[in-house]
Formats: structure tokens, C-alpha cells, sequence
């Protein structure tokens, strides 16, 4: 059949170059074990299964844990972790800039469980006795903390995790609501109590609670696993950098009870990351400026689903400026996907995506100046939320499939002048024009719109009456669904001054000469999936706008080619 054409406001313009495929790189940690990095001379080597602590700590004569060979190392020296299990939790001190490295194709983990051996039945339930580790369950001082604790999901911000088999159980309040699949620790009477049969499998239980706290600038971790690590809240982290210059490469990190990899200083790099179910998030990152993540997975965190705000799902960044988030896979985490808040400035977030995370895709809050280009963020509730957030570029996103809204952009009554506003960054002025927390001067051109949901794009004003028509707002060049009323987005919703109305604009004929007659839009003959706006691509591309030669840099793409949607 033919290819269906898109409904439009102008006439096709002339062809431009051709795209670039959109290869990427591959995303993700190598698995652990396949890793090779090269081991310089004078490396000092450890193995778990045949080191001694008082060795020399030669490939030949290892030592016995990282523990050890942290302490005896250089400034600067590499240690070589050969194959095995570490059960450990290490610091590396501020005056010891390290590599922590894997021996070559060997697998290595920092596992931060130990074995549970001796369970006898009882009833449909196996009891083991003698377990002596107790958690607090405090949040920010707080037991069980609402603030972040769901009434749904009220033993989040307990750390316990038994395994089976590898497998994770799920925590229960009592004994008796254990059934298969489950677990219950009983603090008083020293026991974990499962519902599921262990019977020729390996029982495991979390008795540790941090794998790496760095302190030391310039350290890098490459090619090893960390896993099952208890880490609380506070801990900010089973891997904590609190330095400058962290290099993560190559590094898995699964099954932490809160946070999985936590930044908390400048100039870090993260590339060929894998962090899956983190009970709270996959990776924090605050005051780190200069840092870039890509290639890299984030996926299935907040597996203990606490509440989506303020802190839950993939990557959280905050007050932090000149930051990269590029070709990463964000999806299917209970949360957002990607999240900037707080006072974050020149953000570049590209070639992601973000696809059905419970809530947002990619959400930039109290932040300013960025590029959000060539991501998909379908499904899940919100695909790309601007809220409170300034000077965004919003350019070959796909979205579609979600089920509130497919972009919002909205202001509330948060100002960055306003000291009793929490988010400021302390390393800036206390009136800081860089960032006010201001949601205008956004480009939105070439994105695509699928059905789903309620409005493709809501913009309003709720809190401080300032209309959407003093916002700056440009939206052309790009592709929507076509509106079926009852069952599909309003295109646009257009927030009035009164913090409240809304005025729709249901077909860009309509948008055009309401708001600007040289905005081109196209809309597709029938309400269109994402899967089925593939096919009115290529017709509408004669109405997008030339990519910009500084997006185009970002995307490797050439300046001035027309595409709608992903590349």
C-alpha cells in the first residue's frame, strides 16, 4: 500500500543531506570475566581463593584481600584483582589515588552477601537460626521515612536481601506472611525465615553494606561485578566516589538494597556501565561537574519502589553543570529514567532511551541550558518533563505510547532567589542568573508524537500567572498523531495567566495560526503508535527544521540534514 502523507501548513522545501545511521557504540558493561585490561609493571595482585595478606603481593605471591592491598599500595599504583569472590568493604584513602582493576577474562565480584546454610522446614516455610545482622531502617533520620516510602511498599528502606539460587526474595513483615518467593528476618529471635525451598540451592544473605567508599581523586574501578551490598540511604552508594576524577569502566553493579553507584565530585566519566535493581536508584550523581555518562545501562532500579519524589529510578543528577548523558539505556526502572533537578546548567542529554520507566523518561527540574536531541522516551507516564527549567533545545525526540503526557513543560512557584527554595547550588551565587528556575526560551522541532495518553504537549503556568505566551516557546518542524477526540492526546495545551485555563490546539493548522503562522507541523492521516509513525517519516521530513551545525556536532550527524523522530 502506499505511504501514507502527513497533513501540513507549508509547502515541502528542498531535500537536504542524507542522515547518518544510527549505529551508537555498544551499551553496557562487558560481562563480568570478559574484561581485558592490560596489567602494567608493578601492579600489585590479589586473589581471594590462594592469596596470603602477608605476601609480597606479586603475581606469583598475591595477596589475600583488596582490604590489604589498599593499604600496602603506592599513590597511584594498580591492583590487580585475580578471579574470585571478595567479600568486602573497602575505603581508599584521600591521599591514594588508585586503579582497582580485574585480571584479564577473570571474573570478579565484590559481593557483599555471605552463605546461609543450616534452614529445616517448617511447615510450608524453611527456618535458618544464628543470623546476627540488624539494620536500621532510618531515611534521612527518619525510621521508615514516608517521605520516601510508599504505604504500598512500607519495608522499602529495610536493607535485609536473601537470594536463592540468585534469585532475590521479597521481604515480609511477619512470619506468617512468608509464601514461596519471600522472606522474613526476625531481628529477636536471630533467624530468616524463607518460602521457598533451598534444597540444592546456595542461600545468601547481605551482612555488608558498602563495597567502595573512594575517597582518593583519580581513581578508576574497570571490569570487575559488585553485588548484593546492603547499602543504606546514607550511604550514598555500594561504589562511593567522593573525589575528583573517577573513571567507572566496564563495571556491573547489581542487587543494592538503596543506591547503586553514587558521584559526588567533578571531571568523573562513567562509560560501559551495567546498575540493575537498585532497591532505591541506579546511580546518583551531586556537586559533579564535568561529568559524563554513556554507553552504559540503567535499568530495573527501584526495585523496592519508594516513591517516585524526590529520589527514585535510573540517574539523578543534581547542582552540577557541564554534564553528558549520551547513548545510555535508561528504561523500565519504577521512577524516571534520567533526571536532572536542582541547579544543574549545560546539560547535554542525547541518544538515549528512556523507554517505559514507571513515571518520566527524562525530566529536567530547577535546572537551565540544554540539549535534549535524539532520545526515545515512549511509554511509562511522562516521556520528557521541563519543569521549572530554561534555555532546552528539544530536538529528534521520539515520544508516544505514554500515558499522561508525551512533553510538559510547567512552572511552579520555586524561584533560585529564593533561600527558602531547597536545590541551589552551594558552589555558585546565592542569586545565581544562570539558573532562575524559569521555564522558557524553548526550542521544540523535529520530535515525534505518537498516540497515547492525554496531551502531547502541556505547557502551563499553575502557581505564579505567567502565561505560556511569554514563555518564548517555538514548536515546528515536527510530528504528531492526529487527534481522535475521546481516545487521544490534545496536541498542544496552552496555559493561560490564571494558573489554571487551558487552551487546545488539536491540528498544527490550527496551532500555526493561533500562535505563529511560520511554525510547520505535520500530522499523520489516523491515530498512529509509535511503531506505525515509521511509516510517515520520510513525508515529513520536507517540514523539519535544518539540524543545527551544534546539535548536529553532538549527534554526528551532518548540519542541515531533516529528519523527524530518532536518527
Amino acid at each position: 500500500s502506499p505511504t501514507p502523507t502527513p497533513t501540513s501548513t507549508a509547502a515541502p522545501t528542498p531535500s537536504t543531506p542524507a542522515a547518518a545511521p544510527r549505529t551508537g557504540t555498544a551499551r553496557g558493561s562487558a560481562p563480568v570475566g570478559s574484561a581485558s585490561y592490560a596489567v602494567p609493571s608493578g601492579a600489585l595482585f590479589v586473589s581471594s581463593a590462594s592469596g596470603i595478606d602477608s605476601a609480597a603481593g606479586t603475581q606469583s605471591a598475591p595477596l589475600r584481600t583488596l582490604t590489604r592491598a589498599v593499604a600496602r599500595a603506592a599513590s597511584g599504583q594498580t591492583i590487580v584483582l585475580r578471579g574470585g569472590t571478595y567479600h568486602e568493604a573497602v575505603v581508599v584513602p584521600y591521599q591514594k589515588p588508585l586503579t582497582i582493576q580485574a585480571y584479564p577474562r577473570e571474573a570478579v565480584w565484590l559481593d557483599g552477601s555471605s552463605p546461609v546454610s543450616g534452614f529445616t522446614r517448617s511447615g510450608s516455610t524453611w527456618v535458618a537460626s544464628g543470623w546476627g545482622m540488624r539494620f536500621a531502617t532510618t531515611i534521612a533520620g527518619v525510621a521508615d521515612n514516608p517521605r520516601f516510602v510508599r504505604p504500598d511498599a512500607p519495608l522499602a528502606a529495610r536493607l535485609d536481601q536473601v537470594f536463592v539460587g540468585g534469585v532475590a526474595l521479597r521481604q515480609v513483615a511477619s512470619a506468617s506472611q512468608v509464601v514461596s518467593g519471600t522472606f522474613f528476618v526476625d531481628y529477636a529471635a536471630k533467624t530468616i525465615r524463607i518460602g521457598s525451598d533451598p534444597s540444592g540451592k546456595e542461600v545468601r544473605a547481605s551482612d555488608l553494606r558498602q563495597a567502595l567508599q573512594i575517597q582518593a581523586p583519580s581513581t578508576s574501578v574497570k571490569g570487575i561485578g559488585v553485588r548484593r551490598y546492603a547499602t543504606s540511604y546514607e550511604d550514598r552508594g555500594a561504589i562511593r566516589f567522593d573525589n575528583v576524577k573517577a573513571v567507572v569502566q566496564d563495571v556491573v553493579v547489581q542487587d543494592i538494597a538503596t543506591i547503586g553507584i553514587v558521584i559526588g565530585n567533578n571531571d568523573s566519566r562513567l562509560t560501559r556501565v551495567t546498575v540493575q535493581r537498585s532497591g532505591m536508584l541506579g546511580i546518583n550523581a551531586s556537586t559533579a561537574y564535568g561529568l559524563v555518562i554513556r554507553d552504559s545501562v540503567i535499568t530495573g532500579n527501584n526495585s523496592e519502589r519508594f516513591k517516585a519524589a524526590p529520589v527514585s529510578g535510573g540517574i539523578k543528577i543534581t547542582r552540577s553543570r557541564d554534564v553528558e548523558v549520551v547513548n545510555n539505556d535508561t528504561g523500565r526502572n519504577n521512577g524516571s529514567g534520567i533526571w536532572f533537578d536542582e541547579s544543574c546548567y549545560d546539560i547535554t542529554v542525547t541518544g538515549n532511551d528512556s523507554n517505559d520507566n514507571e513515571y518520566t523518561g527524562i525530566q529536567l527540574e530547577l535546572s537551565d541550558t540544554a540539549v535534549v536531541a535524539d532520545n526515545s522516551a515512549t511509554g511509562g507516564q511522562t516521556g520528557i518533563n521541563l519543569f521549572d527549567t530554561g534555555n532546552v533545545r528539544l530536538f529528534n525526540n521520539t515520544m508516544g505510547g505514554n500515558s499522561k503526557f508525551a512533553l510538559t513543560l510547567l512552572q511552579d512557584e520555586r524561584r533560585q532567589s529564593v533561600a527558602s527554595f531547597e536545590g541551589q547550588d552551594p558552589r555558585r551565587p546565592a542569586v545565581d542568573s544562570t539558573v532562575p528556575w524559569l521555564t522558557r526560551n524553548i526550542t521544540i522541532s523535529n520530535n515525534v508524537f505518537a498516540s497515547g495518553g492525554g496531551f502531547s504537549i502541556y505547557a502551563i503556568d499553575k502557581k505564579t500567572n505567567i502565561p505560556v505566551d511569554r514563555w518564548n516557546l517555538t514548536i515546528t518542524g515536527n510530528l504528531f498523531s492526529k487527534r481522535v477526540a475521546t481516545t487521544d492526546p490534545t496536541m498542544v495545551a496552552w496555559g493561560q495567566g490564571d494558573n489554571s485555563t487551558l487552551v487546545r490546539y488539536e491540528s498544527p493548522a490550527a496551532l500555526a495560526a493561533a500562535k505563529n503562522s511560520t511554525w510547520r507541523n505535520s500530522m499523520t492521516t489516523a491515530s498512529t503508535s509509535v511503531s506505525g509513525m515509521s511509516a510517515y517519516l520520510s513525508s515529513a521530513a520536507s517540514l523539519a527544521v535544518a539540524l543545527p551545525a551544534s546539535i548536529a556536532s553532538l549527534l554526528g550527524q551532518p548540519t542541515g540534514v531533516k529528519r523527524v523522530g530518532i536518527f
